[in-house]
């Protein structure tokens, strides 16, 4: 059975991640594909360069290894001064300056790796990478920092608990007709999709948040969101060793009926969608989903059909 533990809303973060893209022009009305935007003679090669380089030995960066690739710029040979040698030429390549992300496992930077690049004679890469750390700030930077923006943290009343390890109960138990039991969804037509393959599982309440209220009369909430941390162990996971903990699965849930005794999960969704949750509006409509033969049987083998 699930366990549920509370704890204070998470404030920081400690790591800044900067983003950097590349650059698109398009004309208006034109249609753009993802490889126009994102190809070019030169990014297969700038990363064989970049991948060989984190590769080499000695390591140039430690436990490097690639994230992303990021984008690129190019900038074009200008045109020859007028006192240019008669017969001399412009270069045919272009410089392509490609950014990667990469990490060693603790720090991230930007990768930044030129190559010239040539309809007709291919492309090369020019010298060596460079790395560009990013920032890491401290946890001050991030005050004032909020699960949910036009939120404000609500009471962590001990009704919602089993309302939350019921939901959980459900979506771990790899049966739709539990899971849509659990949201109290009237719909004949609608079905729910549950995890399977998994033995156990715990759920930690990190933070709750209610719709700020427009004035000191703003009738009672009658629904909330919820983050929670999933921690589920699966059926086929290797025992763990001493000293190993799992990983957690962070959702967003919607309770609707927080001002009755019997508070219900009616939604749930990825990290930072709480606000967009509607009640049912993970439903599957009109779509039939097999139950499990027992618990221990994921859905996709059981031969049972239900809504």
């Amino acid at each position: 059975r699930a366990m549920v533990f509370v704890v204070t809303p998470i404030i920081g973060l400690g790591l800044v991640v900067t983003l950097f893209g590349s650059q698109a022009s398009s004309t208006e009305g034109a249609s753009v594909t993802s490889q126009e935007v994102n190809d070019s003679v030169g990014k297969a090669t700038a990363t064989v360069g970049l991948t060989g380089w984190l590769a080499s030995t000695p390591a140039p960066l430690p436990n490097g290894s690639l994230v992303s690739w990021d984008g690129f710029t190019v900038r074009e040979a200008p045109p020859l001064p007028p006192n240019a040698p008669s017969g001399q030429q412009p270069p045919s390549y272009v410089e392509e300056v490609h950014t990667f992300t990469v990490t060693d496992g603790e720090s991230i930077f930007d990768a930044v790796v030129l190559v010239h690049a040539d309809e007709k004679a291919g492309a090369k890469m020019v010298g060596s990478p460079t790395l560009m750390p990013r920032p890491t700030l401290t946890e001050a930077s991030w005050a004032g920092e909020v699960p949910w923006f036009g939120f404000i943290s609500a009471p962590n009343d001990a009704e919602i608990e089993p309302a939350v390890t019921a939901w959980a109960d459900a979506f771990a138990s790899g049966s739709p007709k539990s899971l849509k039991q659990s949201t109290g969804d009237p719909s004949k037509a609608n079905s729910y999709v549950p995890l399977t393959g998994a033995e156990s599982a715990t759920v930690e309440i990190v933070a709750t948040g209610i719709q700020e209220p427009e004035n000191e009369d703003a009738p009672a909430p009658t629904w909330m969101i919820a983050r929670v941390n999933l921690t589920v162990t699966w059926s086929a996971a290797e025992k763990l060793e001493p000293g190993q903990q799992l990983s957690t699965i962070t959702y967003d849930l919607l309770i609707d009926g927080i001002d009755t005794a019997t508070p219900r999960v009616v939604s749930w969704g990825g990290s930072g969608t709480g606000p967009l949750l509607q009640p049912y509006s993970v439903a599957l409509s009109g779509v039939k989903l097999t139950e499990p033969k027992n618990t221990s049987t994921p859905a996709s083998d059981a031969a049972t059909e239900t809504n």
